[in-house]
C-alpha cells in the first residue's frame, strides 16, 4: 500500500491518490473535496465530466460531491432556524469551497486523507452558524469509506441535512437493466411532484429523480450488467435514498441523504448541540 500523495493536477486544481493493492482513489481538496475517481480491477466506478471541473463557474457534474449543510432545495419563503435567516442555495456551499487537507498516511486500517472546512465570513452569510467540518476519505481494498464529523463551535444549536451526490458510470446501453435495491414503500417523483408507484425506476428515461423517504435498508445495490454491481452501505444517520439520471448520459446516482429535500428548514433536520460532534458515515465498494 501507498501512502496518498499529490499527483499531476485536473486544470487548476491539486489532485491526490489513495492507493490499495486492489483500487485507485483521486480527489480535489480545493474543489469541494470531489472524489473524482474511484478505480478496480479495471473498472472505472465513477462518471465525470472534466469540464464542469475546471470551470468553476458551473456545478461540477460527477464524482462524489458533499451536499451540506443541506441535500436539495430549501421550501420557497424566508428561512428562520435558531433565530437566523436561512440563504442557502440547492445542495448547499460545502461542494464549492477549497478543502484543506489537515493529515494523510497509511494505518492498520488503508490509505487516509483527513480534510477539513470552516465557517468564516462568506459561509456565515447564508448559514449563520459556527462549524467545523471534518472529512475522512480511507480506502481499505476495494473498499472506499467517507467520514464525515461535523462540530458545532457555537453557543447555538446547529442544524444540518447532509446529503451525497455519487454518479456512478452506466452506459447509456446498460441502463435498460440497471436496477436500485430499495425496501421502500413509497416514493416521490421529484421531476412530476407527485407520488409514484413502486417498482424498478424507468433509468432510460428522459430524467428521473425519485426519492425513497422510507428506504429502511441500511445501504443498496446498483447492479448495471454487464459491469459490477456496486454496493453502497451507511450509518444510522442516512434516511433517504435519490435516484437521479438524464437521458443520453453514461450515469446514474444513488444519492445517500440524511433527510428529505428542505429538511433542514424544520424539524426533520440533524441538529448538533453546542460543543458537540455529529458523525455520519458510508462506504461503497464492489
Amino acid at each position: 500500500m501507498r501512502a496518498p500523495c499529490r499527483v499531476e493536477p485536473l486544470g487548476p486544481f491539486e489532485r491526490w491518490r489513495l492507493e490499495s493493492e486492489l483500487a485507485v482513489v483521486e480527489l480535489l481538496p480545493a474543489r469541494g473535496a470531489l472524489v473524482t475517481r474511484f478505480s478496480t480491477a479495471g473498472d472505472e466506478l465513477l462518471f465525470l465530466d472534466e469540464a464542469t471541473v475546471v470551470d468553476t463557474a458551473r456545478s461540477v457534474r460527477g464524482g462524489i460531491p458533499i451536499l451540506w449543510p443541506n441535500a436539495g432545495a430549501l421550501p420557497p419563503g424566508p428561512i428562520e432556524r435558531e433565530g437566523a435567516p436561512l440563504r442557502l442555495t440547492r445542495h448547499g456551499f460545502a461542494r464549492d469551497r477549497a478543502w484543506t487537507v489537515a493529515a494523510s498516511g497509511c494505518d492498520e486500517r488503508g490509505a487516509f486523507v483527513r480534510l477539513t472546512l470552516e465557517d468564516d465570513d462568506a459561509t456565515r452569510a447564508v448559514f449563520p452558524f459556527a462549524f467545523r467540518l471534518e472529512l475522512e476519505l480511507l480506502l481499505q481494498g476495494a473498499a472506499l469509506t467517507l467520514e464525515l464529523r461535523v462540530q458545532n463551535r457555537g453557543d447555538r444549536p446547529l442544524p444540518h441535512a447532509p446529503g451525497y451526490h455519487p454518479y456512478f458510470r452506466v452506459p447509456q446501453e446498460a441502463k435498460e437493466r440497471a436496477e436500485v435495491e430499495s425496501d421502500a414503500t413509497t416514493a416521490w417523483d421529484n421531476r412530476r411532484q407527485q407520488p409514484v408507484a413502486l417498482g424498478q425506476p424507468d433509468l432510460t428515461a428522459d430524467e428521473l429523480d425519485w426519492h425513497y423517504e422510507d428506504h429502511a435498508l441500511p445501504g443498496t445495490l446498483l447492479r448495471r450488467p454487464p459491469l459490477r454491481p456496486v454496493r453502497l452501505t451507511w450509518s444510522d444517520g442516512f434516511e433517504t435514498l435519490v435516484v437521479w439520471t438524464l437521458g443520453g448520459q453514461p450515469f446514474v446516482c444513488v444519492e445517500p441523504w440524511s433527510a428529505p429535500a428542505g429538511a433542514i428548514a424544520d424539524e426533520r433536520a440533524r441538529v448538533v448541540a453546542p460543543g458537540a460532534v455529529d458523525v455520519l458515515r458510508w462506504s461503497l465498494s464492489v
